[in-house]
C-alpha cells in the first residue's frame, strides 16, 4: 500500500517492486474488489490509488515507523 502514495499505472508498479506484471495485477484486483484500491484510465493506462478506507487502515502503521537517526 505504501508503492500507491501516487497513483501509478500496475506496470510501473511491478518494475518499482521487481514483480511480475501478472503478480502486481492479481494482488490489485483483490485490493479493488475489497475497496482498498480504486482504478481510473488514463487513455490506454491503467492508474491504481489507494482509497480514503486503505489510507484509514494504513495510517496507524506509517505513524509508528521508526525515524531514521
Amino acid at each position: 500500500m505504501a508503492a500507491l502514495e501516487v497513483p501509478q499505472p500496475g506496470h510501473t508498479l511491478a518494475a518499482r517492486l521487481g514483480l511480475s506484471k501478472a503478480t502486481v495485477s492479481y494482488h490489485l484486483g483483490r485490493l479493488h474488489s475489497s475497496g482498498l484500491v480504486e482504478r481510473r484510465r488514463l487513455g490506454r493506462e491503467v492508474y491504481y490509488a489507494r482509497t480514503p478506507a486503505a489510507d484509514r487502515l494504513t495510517t496507524p502503521l506509517r505513524d509508528a515507523r521508526p525515524t531514521p537517526s
